[in-house]
């Protein structure tokens, strides 16, 4: 595979979601995310790329999340999960 190819990304869960928001206009500024529910809590959450964490904590609006850097400027956000493990 070519460097920078996005070809081998895969989806954060299991079947049976419900993608809610998408990127959009919100509230005057840009939603840039997918928000992908409908699960149920305790529901795994998967990485889409190989990668490395760099940020997994909480944030007021966020509640607990993770920060994965895929290389190639790329990095993925999970966010409003109820633990950290």
């Amino acid at each position: 595979m070519r460097k920078g190819a996005t070809t081998d990304w895969g989806w954060p869960t299991v079947a049976n979601y419900t993608l809610t928001d998408g990127f959009m206009w919100r509230w005057g500024k840009m939603h840039q995310a997918q928000d992908i529910a409908g699960l149920g809590c305790g529901t795994p959450i998967y990485s889409i790329k190989a990668g490395r964490v760099i940020t997994a904590r909480y944030h007021w609006s966020f509640g607990n999340y993770v920060e994965v850097d895929h290389g190639n400027g790329y990095i993925s956000l999970y966010a409003h999960m109820t633990t950290l493990y």
